[in-house]
């Protein structure tokens, strides 16, 4: 038997892309209208972005929170796993990230997210309407069914890359902490898109890259 350090990715990929992406489809049929609720949670959090309220941050924390929570174990756990052994592995770690969030929302100091004029702000809200608005449509610019499309709170890619958009508006070092397992998905990801040779393959190692860039950079908010 090979030992383990002989394996690369793609032993570990075990299904055809075929495959991977007919489970989004089986996965919003079974849950409508679960993403009606989904889209909801993405209008919320705009307009929180939008009305600048100081609880604004404090709500997109606990919405997160769920969003992770559900995508861990309706996703994760009951959809992946059953053909993806470390799937279950994966759940555990979106629970724990829901966990991070759900705390930054009840602490006195936690979530604080800040629209300025900076370039991490701009790209910030780039970033997360990608996720919220571009996305959902990848699946029919490279020709799957709309019923495989990526969604915000429904599927781990959106969310995350939506999550990564929403951590460049945090304020504060909390959002280096609440980026380690956003950015360790997106390679996690990024890696297994690009055995099955999927589209888009490196979009969210792209966006990773990018949003520990600019966290390590110094900001200067303005307006």
């Amino acid at each position: 038997m090979d030992e383990w350090w002989t394996y690369d990715i793609a032993d570990l990929v075990l299904f055809t892309p075929e495959t991977y992406f007919r489970l989004f489809e089986f996965y919003h049929r079974d849950w409508w209208p679960i993403q009606l609720v989904c889209l909801a949670m993405a209008v919320v959090i705009l307009l929180c972005l939008r009305l600048k309220s100081g609880w604004g941050g404090r709500l997109i924390a606990i919405l997160l929170a769920a969003s992770w929570a559900w995508v861990g174990w309706a996703f994760l756990h009951l959809r992946l796993a059953p053909i993806h052994w470390i799937a279950d592995w994966y759940a555990v770690a979106f629970v724990l990230q829901a966990l991070l969030f759900f705390v930054s929302g009840i602490l006195p100091r936690g979530l604080e997210l800040e629209t300025g004029n900076s370039m991490r702000d701009y790209i910030g809200v780039f970033v997360l309407l990608g996720a919220l608005l571009a996305m959902p449509v990848t699946a029919l610019l490279t020709g799957r069914d709309w019923m495989q499309a990526e969604l915000f709170a429904m599927t781990p890619d959106a969310t995350v890359l939506a999550t990564l958009g929403l951590l460049l508006l945090t304020k504060g070092q909390v959002a280096i902490w609440l980026a380690m397992i956003p950015v360790a998905w997106s390679f996690v990801t990024g890696a297994t898109l690009w055995v099955l040779e999927a589209p888009g393959a490196l979009i969210l190692p792209a966006s990773a890259i990018l949003t520990v860039a600019l966290m390590l950079m110094p900001v200067n908010r303005r307006g």
